[in-house]
């Protein structure tokens, strides 16, 4: 409330939650971890890990209960231990780890200025083990690559970076510069052309779009949305 002139849109850092599961299952898919049939089970809503040094045992909560799902329900439906299984990995089951999630999450954008003709543009934060060690902050773990792959932890977007990646899912995998005027004017007033500039091509092959556009319109459908 006392900072009202703050463009939240481009200048706001905020953690970007479940919006980052229909990148990561493009991920997922573009890797070969996940196949469109490939399904998990749900039984009790959450994730359950035993500790590398103690008894202790870290819990990783869902949502809600989701029983089975395959790729188009979680995204659908949000499921959050479909991303701890496939981002952090299980004892039973490899994940990307925290380098490829960087890897994509910056491939969609993040953490980097979209370019957009507006001053006071924020780049947002994409953590990794590296940035954390510099902060002071100690070793990485599997947790908190559970954390960044539902969008929370230290991982903070700015609402445009997201809407922008969307957009790649939606256009059919073109990242673009964003732009506010609609073309460029000489200075005698004439009309020049205008062609947009292209951040990335291809972030996510047509198979994997294919399949994370079906599990983002089922949303709408049948889940979440």
């Amino acid at each position: 409330e006392d900072r009202p002139l703050i463009n939240k849109a481009i200048s706001g850092r905020f953690a970007p939650a479940s919006t980052v599961k229909p990148l990561l299952a493009g991920a997922f898919l573009e890797e070969g971890l996940i196949t469109p049939e490939t399904q998990i089970n749900d039984p009790d809503g959450r994730l359950v890990v035993d500790s590398i040094w103690s008894d202790e045992q870290y819990v990783f909560p869902d949502w809600k209960v989701h029983g089975v799902s395959d790729v188009y329900k979680s995204i659908a439906d949000s499921v959050n231990v479909f991303y701890y299984t496939f981002a952090g990995g299980t004892p039973e089951q490899d994940g990307l780890g925290v380098d490829r999630v960087v890897e994509y999450y910056r491939r969609f954008g993040f953490g980097q200025l979209t370019g957009i003709d507006l001053p006071h543009e924020r780049r947002g934060l994409v953590p990794s083990p590296q940035w954390k060690q510099e902060q002071g902050k100690g070793a990485w773990f599997r947790g908190d690559t559970y954390n960044i792959a539902i969008g929370q932890g230290d991982l903070l977007t700015t609402p445009l970076q997201v809407v922008n990646a969307i957009s790649a899912i939606a256009n059919g995998g073109t990242l673009y510069e964003p732009r506010l005027y609609h073309s460029p004017y000489t200075e005698e007033g004439e009309r020049g052309d205008f062609e947009p500039t292209v951040l990335r091509d291809s972030v996510l092959s047509q198979e994997s779009l294919d399949v994370v556009q079906q599990g983002m319109r089922q949303t709408v459908t049948d889940g979440t949305g």
